[in-house]
């Protein structure tokens, strides 16, 4: 075991550390600059500014690179990286030489916050090094492999849709593209350390929002002692990793009591304990952190912790609004990286800011009414300059604005927000007794506000996408805005139960055990079902055991991908079996980049959403299935010519798609084989 440590800490650990601490110090002067009242003087979130930014910066150029083709500076050029992070270096020397007072560091506060990001990655490499916490299929993170290494294998922004071949990627795939660049900086492989990869962006999740929370706490109570300070700061890592809803803390009693066995609660964690609401993917994000941690929305996160950083400071500040606000240019740079991560972010941030707006400047906005109009339209330019090279090619698959038809259970409502509600209660009675409302106070108790207008907007209406036509019509609406509700709330009652348990230390103890055992009844039940995740094998494996944690997949199949990785030439297509969405379907394609001509058709449908698409989807159904079970070798070898297909794939997973339909002897027909290894073969085509 400790073997199996040193050898990870030495070639995965030390090197992103080393990492993120060059990050946060090049990014320093302008993190700094916005953040210099956070407790760390802004480090946490430097290396969030610095990896977004030297990502997008690499992005714009691989993207001019695609238009222009000058192909040494493609996303995968080492001059690439070189001239983003010099650009990067370039600006934040600009902003030094402003201001050269940022030049007094706090070097304690630096280490300080920089070991909290260590002892982070080292909790979530655990939690991933163990044989079977780490999912690859069943969920999303199969595609979010896929996106990885479709990047990897592309020549050129925009990179191949992975699952449909001759099409580019339609789907937001920006912080999957800030982990291939420091994948390609460290020299990480996908296949083999995506174990690994899970861990940067709940680590700097987690550091932002401790480091935030604890801010707001310290503003608030200037007198606060460091050994409070270092209690909240375990109650807060508590509080993002543990806190679920209420249904949690029923089933675990039922759990308890005999009603419910280990094994029912196993098999569908999710239905039992999170996703309560019927037809809704409603989810806490961190069980994406333990469950899906590359995916999408859940990656977009960081972006929205720094919204909420600057709009926090924004207003403390009392700060004017003018065009050169650094603020306001911080807020239109990251809604522009909100776009490009997750589109469905920006209407809610967009909600949050005119709300606070309105709240705290509504005579002022009155009053200078067309001062404000003008600054908001000048700010449109470079919210536009940062999602340009997405617009060239990504189309939102969000439609129209719609009502909902039939509203949400009562009941399974309360099941899922009624632990957050209950808190959020609380909250109000203790500010409407008080007094003296500081700034953080009001701001903390307007988040949760923001979180409970925004539920009972999920409950009126709702954004039309592929699947408006069925039960499932605002799935993806509830999914993407009940992360940042959750994220909201966290924010907002960490304040809260905070300074509930501070005060109850002097003068409360009752109030104290309830705040507790309110905590301690969700987390044991996470604890047991991490164990229950693991299929009762504990297994230290470390980093470079992902082959073996891919469950009905046999080895030889390993070997044909490895062996393709090896020979795979640039723009070549393939064709295996297509399957449904999570599933180990279209196994070839995700695991070497080369795109294949069709895969989990709902993830495409619903990325694209339009009817000529449904349209190519179904005849690309209709020929791979033909190719697999129709008997013709003429039609199997036009449907080669159609596609342009120079690799054929035969495998167990195949024979497991089609059974007694499959049609072996044909397929070995239509190409040379190349590989062998028991009855996995691989074919490359005569074209």
């Amino acid at each position: 075991m400790l073997t199996i440590f040193f050898y990870d800490f030495f070639t995965y650990i030390l090197p992103a550390l080393i990492t993120f601490l060059i990050l946060g110090f090049i990014s320093l002067p302008i993190s700094k600059t916005l953040f210099k009242d956070n407790i760390d003087g802004g480090f946490a979130n430097s290396q969030i500014i610095g990896l977004l930014s030297i990502s997008w910066i690499s992005f714009t150029i691989a993207t001019i690179s695609g238009l222009t083709q000058i192909n040494f500076l493609n996303h995968k050029s080492i001059f690439n990286i070189l001239i983003a992070v010099v650009i990067w270096v370039l600006i934040n020397l600009t902003i030094l030489k402003k201001n050269p007072s940022i030049l007094a560091l706090n070097l304690k506060k630096i280490g300080i916050s920089f070991l909290l990001t260590s002892l982070l990655l080292l909790f979530f490499y655990l939690i991933n090094s163990f044989k079977a916490l780490v999912v690859v299929t069943g969920s999303e993170n199969f595609m979010n492999l896929g996106i990885l290494n479709s990047i990897l294998y592309s020549e050129k922004i925009p990179i191949n849709d992975f699952w449909f071949s001759g099409n580019t990627l339609n789907y937001y795939y920006f912080t999957h593209y800030a982990i291939f660049l420091i994948s390609k900086i460290l020299n990480f492989n996908p296949n083999n350390d995506l174990s690994f990869l899970y861990t940067f962006y709940p680590t700097l999740f987690s550091s932002s929002f401790i480091i935030l929370t604890l801010s707001i706490i310290k503003n608030y109570s200037e007198k606060i002692s460091k050994v409070k300070l270092l209690f909240i700061s375990l109650l807060n890592f508590i509080f993002i990793l543990f806190l679920n809803p209420l249904k949690s803390a029923i089933v675990f009693f039922e759990y308890l009591l005999g009603k419910i066995k280990i094994d029912q609660i196993y098999s569908s964690y999710p239905s039992y304990s999170i996703r309560i609401i019927d037809n809704m993917i409603s989810e806490n994000y961190n069980y994406s952190f333990f469950i899906n941690p590359l995916h999408a929305h859940s990656n977009s996160l960081v972006i929205g912790l720094l919204v909420v950083n600057s709009i926090y400071y924004f207003f403390k500040n009392e700060e004017k609004v003018t065009y050169t606000n650094k603020y306001l240019i911080s807020l239109v740079i990251f809604l522009g990286f909100a776009i490009i991560s997750n589109t469905w972010d920006l209407i809610v941030y967009l909600f949050v800011i005119l709300s606070m707006f309105l709240i705290y400047r509504f005579h002022e906005i009155v009053t200078n009414f067309k001062k404000y109009l003008i600054t908001a339209i000048l700010f449109i330019y470079p919210l536009a300059f940062i999602i340009l090279p997405w617009t060239f090619y990504l189309v939102s698959p969000a439609g129209s604005l719609g009502v909902v038809k039939d509203t949400s259970n009562l009941i399974q409502l309360f099941l899922f927000w009624g632990l957050y509600l209950l808190i959020y209660l609380l909250f109000l009675y203790s500010y409407l007794k008080s007094d003296k409302h500081k700034f953080e106070a009001s701001f903390s108790l307007y988040l949760s506000s923001v979180g409970i207008a925004l539920i009972g907007f999920l409950e009126i209406f709702y954004f039309s996408d592929y699947l408006i036509k069925t039960v499932y019509y605002r799935t993806n609406t509830y999914y993407k805005f009940s992360n940042l509700i959750i994220l909201f709330f966290s924010i907002s009652l960490t304040f809260f139960l905070n300074q509930l348990i501070v005060d109850s230390i002097k003068k409360n103890i009752y109030k104290l055990i309830f705040t507790l055992t309110l905590i301690m009844v969700v987390l044991p039940f996470n604890i047991i079902i991490f164990k229950l995740k693991s299929n009762s094998d504990l297994t230290y494996t470390g980093v470079y055991s992902q082959n073996n944690k891919i469950r009905d997949i046999d080895s030889s199949l390993f070997e044909l991908i490895n062996y393709l990785n090896k020979i795979k030439k640039p723009n070549e297509i393939l064709i295996e079996g297509g399957g449904e969405s999570y599933t180990t379907s279209n196994f070839a394609s995700v695991y070497t980049g080369i795109p294949t001509i069709y895969g989990w058709s709902t993830h495409e449908l619903t990325w694209r959403a339009n009817v000529f698409f449904k349209k190519q989807l179904e005849s690309r159904s209709e020929d791979l299935k033909e190719f697999y079970t129709g008997e013709d070798l003429i039609k199997s070898q036009e449907i080669i010519k159609k596609y342009q297909i120079n690799y054929i794939l035969l495998s167990s997973l195949e024979r497991n798609i089609y059974g007694r339909d499959l049609k072996e002897e044909k397929i070995l027909k239509t190409g040379e084989i190349v590989f062998q290894r028991n009855n996995t073969y691989l074919l490359k085509s005569k074209l």
